[in-house]
């Protein structure tokens, strides 16, 4: 699978609110722990928004921190989530109702669902 490289600055990621893991998992049973797992493995992840452990920044990244830039992939849409979720088997009309009630938590992005509903 190619790995698209967006480096687009998201003007979306506010990190003031968010949802929980455990709505989502209730609203939609065809997305399961284990689903969820893997997909915020993968959405953190080089075929996702990339980041970097933060732990060990590169001089680079750090420069990049220091100018306000970020220092993950987003695009400021769901396209990572929506690849991610097709390609472990979680159906559309599943994907659509995940992505809505994201979109309600105002999480309008990839990296704003790891921010404000998968690491809270």
């Amino acid at each position: 699978m190619s790995t698209e490289q967006v480096t687009i600055k998201c003007l979306n990621c506010l990190g003031i609110t968010g949802g929980k893991v455990e709505e989502i998992l209730r609203l939609e049973p065809e997305i399961t722990h284990d689903k969820w797992d893997e997909f915020v493995n993968r959405l953190e992840g080089p075929e996702g928004c990339d980041f970097p452990d933060f732990a060990s920044l590169t001089e680079d990244q750090n420069a990049k921190i220091k100018s306000g830039e970020p220092v993950w992939k987003c695009a400021g849409d769901h396209r990572f989530t929506r690849r991610i979720l097709a390609d472990i088997g979680v159906p559309e009309g599943a994907i659509r109702k995940m992505l809505n009630y994201c979109t309600k938590q105002r999480c309008d992005c990839d990296c704003e669902i790891l921010i404000n509903i998968a690491w809270r």
